[in-house]
């Protein structure tokens, strides 16, 4: 199985999945070229990651399976004394809440 070297999905497949072979890759466009190429079965990633991977790639025909093992909020992290920054990233992210942004560009990215 093909992972992100460093990542915690390769620590994941060492520590969970012991008799699995895990094969460290640097980048996705890596990982991703190894399932095409049945250099290996499978690759372990983060849930957007596996959809932006199937939508970007629909004649490589990847089947995917999901796991909602752990929940990971996206986070940004902000220095304490940029308060301008702070307070408009907030009001952005409170204002794209009420809009349904996030369910629009879920839909446009991960169909």
């Amino acid at each position: 199985m093909v992972v992100l070297k460093g990542t915690t999905d390769e620590k994941f497949v060492r520590i969970v999945l012991p008799d699995v072979e895990a094969v460290t890759v640097t980048t996705q466009e890596e990982a991703v070229a190894m399932v095409r190429d049945s250099k290996v079965s499978a690759m372990l990633s983060e849930f957007p990651i596996c959809k932006s991977i199937i939508t970007s790639n629909p004649n490589d025909k990847f089947v995917a399976a999901f796991s909602e093992l752990t929940y990971e909020p996206i986070g940004v992290a902000i220095a304490p004394q940029n308060t301008h920054l702070i307070n408009w990233t907030s009001n952005f992210i409170e204002r794209a809440e009420q809009m349904e942004l996030f369910n629009l560009l879920a839909a446009k990215w991960f169909k």
